[in-house]
């Protein structure tokens, strides 16, 4: 994996009072003029950022180039993953890591009561090659895992009210999208298994729980399929991550082999790529700093 360099641009992106913001470190927005495939907002390339773009690939190995664009005509949108209010970032680094590997390129990490973190030594890095979208509620909620904790004792006192749940939100973003909703749970007998999922009904955002309690009541109310794991043991369900690398390994081969437009758009494709060159260059910032440089002399 490469090195991981600092982001030379931000990305975050609003849902209502919501904010969707990037690990730090993780990931690079271009800007310029915007267009929109499957409901998200994608930038489109000027010619300054395609100038740009060749002069950076100057830096990177063929090799390099080259494993990139393999790995990006592998990535899919079609069904995206939704962690609900992780606790513990091994798990969460663990399903980003399944997420890369299987290429389910578009990752949501919604916090309610729990800050997403993710552990680097656990993901092995791969974090900085996904769109992981981080929901955060905006103004003045509690940013520590005590002050939320705090805050929801005491509205459970009615002495201040509720802690606005991230999560409504979230996903009806996602269902205007074109997304549903696919909920993951240990219980009931009529739901679909990964085996029998209809992924040809349309794009599918699968939804896992924290890891104590598992899917929300807002999940369940918002879902239209329950998806389950059958288990023939004492116990009714694997850990969080061992769930998500099951199902996404399952759902991920049946999109290569039934026939579904599970590939991104070619402008997608322009624009991580964009992204994955600016930050995989050493250096980036200064030969970016360098390049506009060039530019005004010239």
């Amino acid at each position: 994996m490469p090195r991981r360099h600092t982001p030379i641009l931000g990305h975050r992106v609003h849902y209502g009072n919501l904010i969707a913001s990037t690990l730090p470190n993780r990931h690079v927005r271009s800007s310029g003029p915007a267009c929109r495939r499957r409901g998200i907002l994608l930038s489109v390339l000027t010619d300054d950022d395609k100038h740009l773009q060749d002069y950076l690939e100057g830096f990177l190995t063929p090799r390099r180039k080259e494993r990139m664009r393999q790995v990006l005509a592998e990535r899919s949108r079609y069904i995206v993953c939704v962690l609900e209010d992780l606790y513990d970032p091994r798990n969460g680094s663990a399903v980003l890591r399944h997420c890369d590997a299987l290429g389910i390129h578009e990752v949501h990490a919604v916090e309610n009561k729990n800050l997403f973190k993710s552990d680097e030594q656990v993901d092995m890095g791969t974090a900085q090659w996904l769109d992981l979208h981080i929901h955060r509620l905006a103004g003045n909620a509690p940013r520590s895992v005590k002050g939320r904790r705090r805050a929801a004792a005491t509205a459970a006192t009615g002495e201040a009210p509720p802690v606005e749940s991230n999560t409504p939100a979230v996903l009806a973003s996602l269902k205007e999208r074109g997304y549903r909703i696919v909920a993951t749970s240990p219980h009931g007998d009529d739901d679909a298994v990964p085996e029998t999922l209809d992924l040809a009904a349309g794009p599918a955002a699968v939804v896992f729980g924290t890891e104590k309690y598992g899917i929300s009541d807002e999940v369940k109310d918002a879902s239209d399929v329950f998806l389950r794991i059958p288990m023939v043991g004492f116990v009714e369900s694997f850990n969080l991550s061992a769930s998500a690398a099951i199902v996404f390994h399952v759902l991920s081969r049946r999109l290569r082999s039934e026939g579904l437009p599970w590939r991104l758009t070619e402008e997608d494709e322009r624009e991580i790529y964009f992204r994955w060159v600016k930050g995989s260059a050493p250096h980036a910032e200064k030969l970016i700093r360098e390049f506009r440089e060039k530019q005004k002399s010239g």
